[in-house]
């Protein structure tokens, strides 16, 4: 089973219903719901999922989504060092280094799946789009 760490952009893609992207989302937490992979994101994503949803979907629905997410990708913690090191490193956005940085606090994770792919160094971390997400767990059954 592979283990996917999601950047924010593609949960909301999913939660939004963002053209084209949102069908990659879908198939993706598809995949999660038939325990093919495993899903992770920062809990600092939480926050932001809220915050976007409820001013696209009202209050309830957005509490109702994170309820739902919370059964299918586990958060991981933030702390103050994910913060220091992303505003001491090379990161041009600060939340994105406070992803990639929570990203590889988890020995488990194969891969961080963004739309974004530019915005994270690969050294440590596979940084894969959404149908590369998709082939991996295809052709590894």
């Amino acid at each position: 089973m592979k283990h996917f760490f999601l950047d924010t952009n593609v949960i909301l893609d999913f939660l939004i219903e963002r053209g084209d992207f949102s069908l990659d989302a879908e198939q993706l937490f598809q995949l999660a719901i038939q325990k093919k992979c495993k899903m992770y994101c920062s809990a600092l994503s939480y926050s932001h999922l809220f915050y976007i949803t409820r001013k696209v979907h009202g209050v309830s629905r957005a509490k109702k989504n994170i309820q739902t997410l919370l059964t299918l990708i586990a958060a991981l913690p933030v702390d103050e060092s994910h913060i220091q090191d992303s505003l001491q490193g090379s990161f041009q956005d600060l939340e994105d280094g406070i992803q990639y940085l929570c990203c590889l606090q988890s020995k488990k994770i194969d891969a961080l799946i963004t739309r974004d792919n530019k915005a994270f160094p690969r050294k440590k971390m596979a940084i894969l789009n959404v149908k590369e997400a998709l082939h991996l767990v295809s052709i590894n059954g």
